[in-house]
């Protein structure tokens, strides 16, 4: 029987198939889309009160976010856009804001200093997929930084020491790594992103120390990476380095400079803290040795600078008569009508001490002129030749303590109309220990 197809029925068909087609394909792309598409982006706004801590810190503490859909442990890594309205003092910037990354589970923690209304943005990014878009001052955490561990509990604050941001218990390692004016502090359970250089801060008896810090003794047995007071991580925009900085008080200082014999006599040991003394307190003075940098010293060791040799801490604890003699002396430090002097010294001499205008042409040192110094002759010319002869005669000064003179004599025989007095014992300084760029 011959089959009749009626003009109704193939224009349904023509018209029919084709339709049927593109939905097929539209709901198949439909299904496949987020396999494919751009990382989505969500934005929430957050509101907050003021702080009583006054930090400047992106950290956690009055209110959490959960950004719906973002919280798949498929996802490496969330950079984050913020900026704020309102708050001048707030770490977050209106025009670039702040970057960060916060890996999942991705629960947001946001403080503030005062009064504000944010803006967050969030982009995301599956593991091993690059966003599309990161803000421009996005910190890069696998690039260069700085470690700080601690033998206790230690905090983690920023430099105006306006609050503490986070406690670590002993042993904990802090990261700190700095990209376009943002300071971030990885702990291994989250990031603090902050506007100020770092500050680490020891409690109780706890000692500080750097990780990363390769200086030993001269048969590398033990590491002097342990040191007092606090340790501070500061971008430099003179040298264009990120550094770690011991800051310290002056005697905490002067206890761990490695530059005497503990074993010589202890009026020699004494002659050894006062100058040491003298030196740092001249430039603390002044301002500072090194013009533009966020430190007043430097440590002098693997060829960090050319100041005082300082060891810290470790140091310290192997060299219990450097320790008395910085007891004994306490505050003392060499003055010239009035002023801290700048007490150059040298390992020794030919017999004779040399003016600081004959060597350097300097006219600002009139108490180092050229004295006899019997007990300080060289007869190495390799040692010889490469002292300057300038002020105190390290030898010499030995010879005299051995023969039972005063430390008081033996610096005014080197620094001509000298005198010996006290003065604050309890002024910090800033000591750079080392840097990465």
């Amino acid at each position: 029987m011959k089959q009749v197809e009626s003009p109704v029925m193939r224009k349904l068909l023509f018209i029919g198939v084709p339709v049927l087609s593109v939905l097929l394909v539209v709901g198949l792309a439909m299904t496949l889309l987020p396999y494919f598409s751009s990382p989505s982006t969500d934005t929430v706004k957050l509101s907050w009160a003021a702080s009583d801590s006054g930090s400047d810190i992106l950290a956690a503490e009055e209110s959490e976010v959960e950004i719906d859909g973002l919280a798949d442990e498929s996802l490496g890594y969330v950079p984050l856009h913020l900026s704020s309205t309102a708050d001048p003092r707030s770490p977050f910037e209106t025009s670039a804001g702040v970057a960060t990354v916060i890996k999942t589970p991705v629960t947001l923690d946001v403080e503030s200093t005062g009064d504000a209304q944010a803006e967050l943005q969030a982009q995301v990014a599956p593991v091993g997929a690059e966003p599309h878009m990161l803000p421009a001052n996005y910190v890069d955490t696998s690039g260069e930084h700085i470690n700080v561990s601690a033998n206790g509990e230690f905090e983690v604050r920023d430099a105006s020491n306006s609050g503490v941001v986070v406690t670590l218990a002993a042993g904990a390692v802090a990261k700190v790594y700095y990209g376009a004016g943002v300071y971030t502090v990885d702990t291994g359970e989250k990031q603090y992103p902050l506007s100020k250089p770092v500050r680490f801060a020891p409690k109780g008896d706890t000692v500080l120390s750097l990780p990363d810090h390769t200086d030993t003794n001269w048969n590398d047995t033990i590491r002097y990476n342990e040191f007092s007071g606090n340790i501070s991580v500061f971008w430099s925009s003179e040298s264009s380095k990120l550094w770690a900085i011991n800051e310290l008080p002056i005697e905490s200082y002067v206890a761990g400079i490695a530059e005497a014999d503990s074993k010589a006599a202890p009026e020699y040991l004494k002659v050894m803290s006062i100058i040491a003394r003298s030196y740092a307190m001249h430039y603390l003075e002044v301002g500072g040795k090194h013009a533009g940098e966020p430190y007043d010293l430097l440590n002098s060791r693997q060829g960090n600078g050319n100041d005082q040799v300082y060891a810290g801490y470790s140091y310290e604890k192997q060299v219990p008569t450097v320790v008395q003699s910085v007891s004994d002396t306490v505050g003392l430090v060499v003055t010239y009508n009035g002023a801290i002097a700048k007490t150059p010294y040298s390992a020794g001499t030919d017999g004779k001490t040399r003016s600081a205008e004959e060597v350097w042409g300097a006219d600002d040192l009139p108490y180092c002129i050229a004295v006899e110094d019997p007990h300080g002759f060289i007869t190495d010319w390799a040692t010889l030749t490469g002292n300057h002869m300038v002020g105190l005669s390290g030898a010499g000064a030995r010879g005299y303590a051995e023969d039972g003179v005063g430390y008081g004599w033996i610096l005014t025989h080197y620094y001509t109309g000298t005198k010996i007095e006290k003065k604050d014992p309890t002024r910090w300084i800033r000591i750079g220990l080392y840097s990465v760029s």
